[in-house]
C-alpha cells in the first residue's frame, strides 16, 4: 500500500488486493438498500469474499464504478496494491490525478486462439447472457469460427 515504498518493496501475493468483481463479492455480503443510496455513500473498506480474496468495495470495470472510487479518494486510501480495469484513460484521469499517488501498468495478455476457443465455449452455455443464442449449443468449434460471431485477429 505506501505509494513512496512501492518502489523499494518487492512484490507478496500477501500484499496484492484484486478489484474489479467487487459487484460479486458485495452482493455475497448483506447488500443494503443504504449501501445503494447516493446521499449515504458506503466508505472505502475491504470487503473478504468466501474463498479469502480481499476486495475494495468499489468497481473499477465501469464508468460509474471509477466516479465513485475517486469521489470516495480511493487512489490516495492506500486500500489496495492492485488494480484491474479495462478503462485505463478513465481510470489514470479519475484515480491518478495529481494529487502525489501513482499508478505501474502491467497487462496480462491471452493468446488469442485460447480466448477465442474459451468464447466458444462460454456462448455455448451463457444462457443468462443477452446475446445467447441456443443454435451456439448445436455447433462445433469450426462452425463457430466460421461465422461472422467470431473475432478476427
Amino acid at each position: 500500500g505506501n505509494p513512496q515504498a512501492l518502489e523499494e518493496q518487492q512484490p507478496s501475493l500477501d500484499n496484492v488486493r484484486p478489484l474489479g468483481d467487487e459487484h460479486h463479492v458485495q452482493h455475497e455480503e448483506h447488500h443494503t438498500q443504504q449501501e445503494d443510496s447516493p446521499s449515504n455513500e458506503s466508505p472505502l473498506r475491504v470487503v473478504i469474499s468466501e474463498d479469502g480474496r480481499k476486495y475494495v468495495n468499489v468497481d473499477v470495470t465501469t464508468p460509474e464504478g471509477i466516479i465513485k472510487a475517486s469521489q470516495l479518494g480511493f487512489a490516495s486510501s492506500d486500500l489496495a496494491d492492485v488494480m484491474f480495469t479495462p478503462l485505463l484513460l478513465e481510470s489514470v484521469a479519475l484515480l491518478f490525478n495529481g494529487d502525489g499517488h501513482k499508478g505501474r501498468l502491467f497487462s496480462v495478455l491471452r493468446h488469442p486462439i485460447d480466448r477465442v476457443v474459451s468464447i466458444f465455449h462460454y456462448l455455448q452455455q451463457a444462457t443468462w447472457e443477452p446475446t445467447y443464442n441456443p443454435e451456439y449449443a448445436k455447433w462445433t468449434i469450426d462452425d463457430y469460427v466460421q461465422s461472422e460471431f467470431c473475432e478476427s485477429n
